[in-house]
C-alpha cells in the first residue's frame, strides 16, 4: 500500500535520530497501536471509512509532530489529532486519566477529586451557541438540574448572575459545583425562539445517584404497581433489577412502570440481560449487532432463552407477567434504547413519552500500554425487527407525552398516564380472563390496545 510505504520510508529517513531519543521508539509505537486497533476494530456507520485513506492518516499523524515524537505531550497530541480524523463524536483516544475515570477504576489519590466532581446541579453542558450562551446537552437522570425542568437542547446564559459568556467553560463548570446543600441561581433560555429566559435557584448535591430506585404506587381501585426509575446501566444493574422485580411479585403488584427519561446508556451487555427479565419466551430476539462495513451482515443476534454467559452467568430467566408501561424521552440513549426496542418489538410494553436520542451504535474501550485507551465505535445495534436506531433517529413512543421527571411527591403527567395505562391493561386483562377462563394470562399483545381515540401503539412505527 502506497500510503503506508510514505509511512515506512518517513521512519527509515529518521532512524538514527529516533534511536537516540530515548522516549521516541516507545511513542512512535503507541501511535501505530492505536492506529492498528482503529484499522481492525472500527465500525462506521454511514459507510465513510477506508482502510486505504486510514493508512494515509498514520503518515500525516507523525509527519505534522515532525517526524518524532519526544515527549507523551506530543504523542497523544498526535493520537487524539488522528482519532478526530474519523469524525465520530462516540469515538475518541483517552489519557490514563481519562481513561480511568471512563472506566470507574481511579488511582487512590483521585478518589477526593472525583468525588468533588459530582457534587454539583448535574447537567452536562456542551460548547457555545451562536446566540449566546453555553448548550446544555442534558440533564443527569434525578439531578437538580432534572427536577427543575432543565432540558437539553437548552442554553445556560448565567450562573449566579455571571453571565457566561465571560467564563471560559471551565469556569462555568466550577461554579456549578459548591458544597453539598448550597444553592445557585441559573438563567437558561429555553429552545423557543419567542420565549424569555427563566431563573431556576437549585440545591447541589452529592452526584451520581444510585442507579437504580424503586417504589410502591397504590393507585385506584386497590391496584399496586411498582414504579422503576433506572438512571443509568452498570455492571449491576441486572441484579438490581430483578431484586425490584421480584420485591414488586412478592407484593403481588399489579404492574410495573419502567422509567427510562434521561439514561444516557452504558454497558450494553446489561441492557440485554435485563430485557430478558421481562420476555417470556425462549426463542424472542432482543438485539443484532452488525459490524460489516461493506454490507449489512449480521455479527451477533441475542436471543432471551439464549443468552451466553459473556452477558449474564446463570440468568435467570423471565421473572414477571405483569403488565409493564416504558417511559422515554429525548435523552433515552444507547443501551436504553436497547432495552425499549426489545420490549417494544416483542410486545412486551406500551411505550409512553417521546421519540428517543437515536445512539444505535457501541463503543468498546481498548486498553493500551502506556495505560491510556481508546473508546471506539465497534458496531451499530438494530432491534428484533431490524429497526435501525441510529438511522431513524430515534424509537417513537406508542403514546406521546412530554413532561420531566420530578422531585418526589410533585405531580409527574407522565407517571400519571403511565398509571392510567396500566389500569386500562389490568381491567382488559381480568375481562380476557373471565372471558377464556385462563388464571395466569400472558401479557396483553399491546398493539392491539386502542390508545388516543383509537388508535393501534404499534402504528407508530
Amino acid at each position: 500500500m502506497m500510503r503506508l510505504q510514505k509511512y515506512n520510508d518517513l521512519l527509515e529517513s529518521l532512524e538514527q535520530e529516533e534511536k537516540v531519543c530515548g522516549e521516541c521508539i516507545r511513542n512512535r509505537r503507541l501511535l501505530e497501536q492505536v492506529w492498528q486497533t482503529v484499522s481492525n476494530e472500527y465500525f462506521d456507520q454511514y459507510g465513510r471509512f477506508s482502510q486505504a485513506d486510514w493508512a494515509g492518516e498514520l503518515f500525516r499523524a507523525l509527519d505534522l509532530a515532525g517526524g518524532l515524537l519526544h515527549s507523551k505531550t506530543e504523542t497523544y497530541r498526535a493520537v487524539k489529532g488522528m482519532v478526530s480524523r474519523l469524525q465520530d463524536r462516540y469515538s475518541s483516544f483517552l489519557i490514563p486519566e481519562e481513561y480511568r475515570f471512563a472506566l470507574h477504576r481511579p488511582i487512590q489519590s483521585e478518589l477526593k477529586y472525583l468525588a468533588y466532581q459530582y457534587t454539583g446541579v448535574g447537567m452536562e453542558i456542551g460548547k457555545r451557541h451562536p446566540k449566546g450562551g453555553l448548550e446544555i446537552v442534558a440533564p443527569f437522570a434525578g439531578s437538580p438540574a432534572e427536577e427543575a425542568g432543565i432540558l437539553g437542547g437548552e442554553r445556560l446564559l448565567s450562573v449566579d448572575g455571571l453571565s457566561v459568556d465571560m467564563l471560559t467553560t471551565d469556569e462555568t463548570v466550577t461554579l456549578l459545583r459548591g458544597p453539598i446543600g448550597s444553592l445557585v441561581e441559573l438563567e437558561v433560555m429555553d429552545t423557543k425562539p419567542s420565549t424569555d429566559s427563566r431563573k431556576l435557584i437549585l440545591e447541589r448535591r452529592a452526584l451520581p445517584l444510585p442507579p437504580l430506585r424503586m417504589r410502591m404506587i397504590n393507585a385506584d381501585n386497590g391496584r399496586l404497581l411498582t414504579y422503576i426509575r433506572l438512571h443509568y446501566f452498570t455492571h449491576d444493574g441486572t441484579k438490581k433489577m430483578a431484586s425490584a422485580i421480584r420485591e414488586g411479585e412478592a407484593l403481588g403488584v399489579d404492574g410495573y412502570i419502567l422509567d427510562l427519561r434521561n439514561n444516557p446508556g452504558g454497558v450494553f451487555e446489561e441492557a440485554i440481560a435485563m430485557a430478558a427479565l421481562w420476555l417470556d419466551c425462549t426463542h424472542c430476539g432482543i438485539s443484532e449487532t452488525v459490524r460489516s462495513n461493506a454490507t449489512d451482515v449480521d455479527d451477533f443476534t441475542y436471543v432471551a432463552g439464549s443468552l451466553p454467559e459473556t452477558i449474564f452467568l446463570r440468568h435467570p430467566g423471565v421473572l414477571t407477567h405483569a403488565p409493564l408501561v416504558t417511559i422515554s424521552n429525548r435523552n433515552s440513549a444507547s443501551a436504553s434504547e436497547v432495552l425499549i426496542g426489545a420490549l417494544q418489538d416483542n410486545e412486551r410494553t406500551l411505550v409512553l413519552g417521546e421519540k428517543t436520542f437515536g445512539k444505535g451504535v457501541v463503543q468498546y474501550y481498548f486498553p493500551m500500554d502506556d495505560g491510556s485507551g481508546l473508546k471506539l465505535t465497534v458496531a451499530k445495534y438494530l432491534t428484533p425487527k431490524r429497526y435501525d436506531i441510529s438511522k431513524q433517529g430515534g424509537l417513537l413512543p406508542n403514546k406521546v407525552c412530554s413532561d420531566y421527571p420530578h422531585a418526589k411527591g410533585m405531580f409527574d403527567e407522565c407517571i400519571s398516564q403511565a398509571i392510567t395505562s396500566l389500569q386500562h391493561i389490568v381491567d382488559e386483562e381480568q375481562r380476557e380472563q373471565l372471558r377464556t377462563g385462563t388464571s395466569i394470562p400472558a401479557p396483553m399483545p399491546y398493539r392491539w390496545l386502542p390508545l388516543d381515540g383509537g388508535r393501534s401503539a404499534k402504528e407508530p412505527y
